[in-house]
């Protein structure tokens, strides 16, 4: 009788753990970078993206070139992502992939929504703006630099 029960409850554990194991972890979401069309378990390490960019009008170019300013660096999160010549500026906003613009990737991980730090600096490293953004997945967000 003892042999039957163990029997029994060995296959129950088994079926249980079968049942339990069988499933294909991976990123459920559609959005998401890493998606696989395969996942029946969300695995909480869906990737999403968004684009920041920078851009200066004339005003700022005029503003930088008063202060024998020729080159900016720009900085998110700490990392330098480029650095253009301060005398390039656009009349209106020019976009993502755009030539001429300073722009970089983040990716966010389980979250369609990033927060981010930036600098811009001179030659000197002193700062000329600094700020926050926060960005959506799929974003091409662009921040305008305006006469200090």
């Amino acid at each position: 009788m003892k042999q039957h029960f163990l029997i029994i409850m060995c296959l129950f554990v088994s079926a249980a753990c079968f049942v339990s194991c069988t499933g294909h972890p991976g990123c459920a979401d559609p959005t998401a970078v890493n998606y696989d069309p395969l996942a029946d378990k969300d695995c909480r390490c869906c990737r999403y993206t968004a684009d920041v960019y920078f851009w200066h009008d004339s005003d700022a170019a005029v503003y930088l070139a008063s202060r024998s300013i020729d080159t900016l660096y720009y900085y998110v999160g700490g990392l330098k992502i480029g650095s253009a010549a301060a005398g390039n500026f656009f009349r209106s906003a020019p976009g993502c992939y755009r030539s001429g613009v300073v722009q970089t990737e983040r990716t966010m991980v389980y979250s369609t929504i990033g927060n981010y730090h930036y600098q811009v600096m001179d030659r000197r490293r002193d700062v000329i703006w600094e700020g926050s953004v926060t960005v959506s997945a799929h974003d091409c967000f662009g921040i305008r630099l305006s006469k200090p």
